[in-house]
């Protein structure tokens, strides 16, 4: 979306990242944007986009010397971004379809079909299954993948779903605008993992769901042979999307920081 940010951070102890990511809450599901370990055949590539964050929603873009405190606090992002590159001067697509296909195929979305439109619920189609999708090529590298979050890149056919097309894993929903406990949208319930569906995890937060499985998905990969594997792990976030709903103490911390800003 217009609010995408992209982070290059050097690599890190992975335990700590790990530990301070668990810890944090939600404003901390974005600091998967680093590289945790070096496997001996090439770097560990975490990649993460955001929905619907506005530019002035990440704290180092509302922070001056005038006004040194940001209004939305992202202490982590901006610990990466001062210890990392920033990419200030970029474009992406404006609406959620167009955006991925983009970064799956590296080709502007026009180029086969997808513009100002997004995959409804009970569209019939998806990006064509002739565009090569990037988990494809890294496989072919040798790479381990996964993805948790939102797909949006066709499901009414398996040959569209996402573990057809390079992702060995997958947990999160199809579609979009699901609601982030029921996980349901319209009439269907839109909770997948494998590609299979799961209905023990209805009236889990779908934040926390995506969040536990990052974690445990770079802690696997962090031990034992999957060291000498490199991963590619692809986290599309859907909390920040439509229907706005927050977890209760969220909610609280947000408005007990109001409420001393009146006084």
């Amino acid at each position: 979306s217009t609010g995408q940010r992209i982070i290059w951070c050097r690599p890190l102890n992975a335990d700590a990242k790990l530990m301070a990511w668990k810890n944090s809450g939600m404003r901390v599901i974005l600091l998967l944007l680093l590289l945790p370990l070096v496997s001996s055949l090439g770097p560990n590539v975490v990649f993460i986009l955001i929905d619907d964050t506005g530019f002035n929603d990440i704290g180092y873009n509302n922070k001056s010397s005038s006004s040194p405190i940001p209004r939305i606090r992202t202490p982590h992002i901006d610990a990466l971004a001062e210890t990392g590159v920033t990419l200030t001067n970029f474009y992406v697509q404006p609406i959620c379809t167009p955006t991925r296909a983009a970064l799956m195929t590296g080709r502007y979305p026009f180029r086969y079909g997808v513009t100002g439109y997004t995959i409804s619920a009970d569209a019939p189609w998806g990006i064509p299954v002739n565009e090569t999708f990037l988990p494809e090529f890294l496989k072919d590298n040798g790479y381990a993948t996964a993805m948790f979050g939102k797909w949006h890149l066709g499901f009414y056919k398996p040959e569209y779903l996402p573990m057809s097309r390079g992702f060995d894993r997958q947990s999160g929903i199809y579609n979009a605008l699901a609601d982030h406990f029921s996980h349901v949208i319209g009439p269907g319930y839109d909770w997948h993992v494998n590609q299979t569906t799961d209905w023990s995890l209805k009236g889990q937060y779908s934040g926390n769901l995506v969040r536990d499985n990052a974690v445990a998905y770079i802690r696997e990969r962090s031990r034992g042979s999957h060291l000498s594997e490199p991963f590619f792990l692809y986290l599309s976030l859907i909390h920040i999307s439509e229907p706005t709903r927050l977890l209760s103490i969220s909610y609280a911390v947000f408005c007990l920081k109001k409420k001393k800003k009146k006084k």
